[in-house]
């Protein structure tokens, strides 16, 4: 996850930088038109600087999903391994230009995304979503391949759920409704409470005797914070609102006390 927390910490950086310049560029002598300019500024900056620059660049329209490496020029290059983090960001970020700009071919880049969620990134005998695969879809015959986590697992709940928001398909939500079920049911601790982070493909907690590796850390923070923001944000954010112990009446969740 070495990569993420970089890519993370570039964004921070970024957006404080780009924020600095937009103060000072602004003409003090109009204060109090500051906000809206800035507004026009970051909507500008988010759709011709970030959105345009990715796509359509990353859709993969040979293999499904998305591209994730690039060389300095955006020109695809390596060996495009697909991991679950990667590509539900993508949908939910598609997903979310979509409600914010309302451009369709937002729209379309979302549902191309979830297409490939639902037919290669989901474990159709296990269940719970892969944590990385090959280009096409398959598995790379790494240990990724037998190796599930919460932490991407939830961020295909918020995927799915920002995308059946923008689309009403039904097999988004239930798809999300399953996903939180495998959590469930294999991430939960019932007994400390919280969520483990590392699963085998069937489920099974990921320890050293099973895996031969050491110093394995069973629950990370990292993993409870998007479990977090997949699970409680609020609907008009573009979530789904649920918990450890809701469950799904009608397209709404409820809370139980079981």
């Amino acid at each position: 996850m070495h990569l993420t927390k970089l890519f993370r910490q570039f964004w921070v950086i970024l957006l404080l930088i780009f924020s600095g310049a937009c103060c000072c560029s602004i003409n003090h002598k109009n204060i109090e038109t500051q906000p809206e300019e800035l507004k026009v500024i970051l909507r500008t900056f988010l759709k011709n600087e970030l959105l345009k620059v990715w796509y359509p660049a990353c859709i993969d329209s040979v293999n499904g999903g998305f591209l994730s490496d690039f060389n300095y020029n955006w020109t695809p290059e390596g060996r495009q391994d697909k991991m679950i983090v990667g590509q539900a960001r993508h949908v939910w970020t598609a997903s979310q230009a979509f409600l914010f700009f309302n451009d369709s071919s937002y729209y379309q880049i979302a549902r191309h995304g979830f297409h490939f969620l639902k037919q290669k990134m989901w474990d159709t005998d296990f269940g719970g979503f892969y944590m990385i695969l090959d280009s096409s879809g398959n598995d790379i015959n790494n240990s990724y391949f037998d190796e599930k986590t919460s932490y991407g697992n939830s961020f295909a709940i918020y995927a799915l759920a920002s995308y059946y928001m923008i689309s009403g398909d039904s097999s988004a939500l239930q798809l999300a409704v399953e996903t939180f079920k495998w959590l469930e049911e294999h991430s939960h601790d019932t007994v400390y409470k919280g969520y483990f982070d590392k699963m085998l493909r069937d489920g099974s907690l990921y320890t050293q005797s099973n895996s031969g590796i050491t110093g394995i850390e069973l629950k990370k923070n990292n993993g409870k914070i998007i479990i977090l923001q997949s699970i409680f944000l609020k609907p008009s954010q573009g979530y789904m609102k649920y918990g450890p112990t809701a469950y799904c009446d009608n397209e709404r969740w409820k809370y139980s006390n079981s």
